[in-house]
C-alpha cells in the first residue's frame, strides 16, 4: 500500500476553524501553519513534497529557527 491513511480525517467545509497541524511540520502549507485547513491546503502540502523528491531540499530549510518563528509572528500580528 502506498497510502497511509491513520492521520486521515473528515473533510472540513469550513476551512477557518482552528485546527492543528497534523504530519511532517515541514510538508505543512501556510495556512496548516495559521491555524486553519482546507482542501487546497492539501495541494499545496503536495507540491511542496514534489519540489524535495525532485530536488532533495525545500527552500526554507536552510533557514534558522528564529527567523521562521519571527516571520510568522509577523504575519500573525495585526497590520
Amino acid at each position: 500500500k502506498i497510502i497511509d491513511f491513520g492521520l486521515a480525517k473528515r473533510w472540513n467545509p469550513h476551512p477557518r476553524q482552528t485546527v492543528s497541524i497534523i504530519g511532517n511540520v515541514r510538508f505543512a502549507s501556510r495556512g496548516a501553519h495559521l491555524g486553519f485547513s482546507s482542501r487546497m491546503d492539501d495541494l499545496e502540502s503536495a507540491g511542496y513534497l514534489l519540489l524535495y523528491l525532485f530536488q532533495g531540499w525545500l527552500p526554507w530549510q536552510q533557514l534558522p529557527p528564529e527567523s521562521i518563528k519571527k516571520e510568522l509572528d509577523r504575519r500573525n500580528s495585526p497590520d
